[in-house]
């Protein structure tokens, strides 16, 4: 039976609350977990600060051999050790071990870029619970529908020319419905002060997208079916990836500010296929 689309409501005061949770976690996805956490531990010493769980993990929602664990390791010092094979070897690892668990997706990140990334700050507060360590999240500022939770669009060019390169290695599928999954998130982040709420679902973005953009139907709908892994068809793909960097992605600076696009895109919190 599918889960509810988890929507996230703002307060009387207009701050979004995050429903995330260490209560909603399902009792099989702990034991996964606290290996990362032991792992993560014993790389940083006494380096390490925290470690932050965010996705459907978070939610309680996990489903096995779908779901991936997305987490967010904060330490207090140099991180080179925690480099992408290392992170490569840990999901692998983890994988193996409990079969049930997709992949591991582990961001690194240090204490200090709290101060230079606004986005990382906003994907805590609003999306995250912390797991191990010390919680920072009381102390980050609370966030409001619109530019503070944009977070998939500062980085959609980007990320389709990325998805484009990739079609000629064997991450093509993985890279397309990857790719399918940004369109509509970002359609939605340019639709959610209308919408009123913020959203991650899949069909909760198309439904509230369309509500004000009923005309472009026909790539929203490809998006969901591409992303769902419906269709994979690469003229489907390159559609997408127009309509991405050709419409949404003007639409979205228009929308917030391309200065402010360009100003921020470095401080985007973005994950590759």
């Amino acid at each position: 039976m599918p889960y509810p689309p988890v929507i996230l409501w703002p307060d009387a005061d207009g701050f979004v609350q995050p429903m995330a949770s260490l209560a909603a976690i399902q009792p099989a996805w702990r034991a996964p977990l606290d290996e990362i956490a032991a792992t993560c531990r014993s790389a940083c010493g006494n380096s390490f600060h925290s470690l932050y769980i965010r996705g459907s993990v978070a939610l309680g929602q996990a489903r096995d051999r779908l779901s991936d664990i997305d987490a967010i390791l904060l330490s207090e010092g140099n991180m080179d050790t925690l480099d992408k094979p290392w992170r490569d070897r840990l999901g692998d690892r983890i994988s193996r071990s409990w079969p049930f668990v997709q992949e591991v997706e582990l961001l690194p990140a240090s204490v200090s870029s709290l101060r230079q990334s606004d986005k990382l700050c906003a994907l805590l507060k609003t999306q995250s619970v912390c797991y191990a360590g010390a919680d920072v999240t009381a102390h980050l500022q609370p966030r409001r529908l619109g530019l503070d939770l944009v977070f998939e669009g500062w980085s959609l060019p980007n990320d389709i020319a990325l998805a484009r390169k990739l079609q000629t290695t064997p991450k093509a599928g993985k890279a397309r419905s990857w790719m399918a999954r940004k369109i509509l998130r970002s359609s939605f982040e340019l639709v959610m002060c209308e919408a009123g709420c913020y959203t991650r679902d899949l069909s909760a973005c198309r439904a509230c997208f369309l509500r004000v953009h009923p005309d472009q139907a026909p790539m929203l709908n490809a998006a969901f079916d591409l992303a769902l892994g419906r269709i994979s068809e690469q003229p489907v793909f390159a559609a997408l990836a127009d309509f991405g960097t050709g419409w949404l992605y003007p639409e979205i600076c228009r929308t917030y500010g391309a200065d402010l696009i360009t100003r921020n895109a470095s401080s985007a919190v973005t994950g590759a296929p």
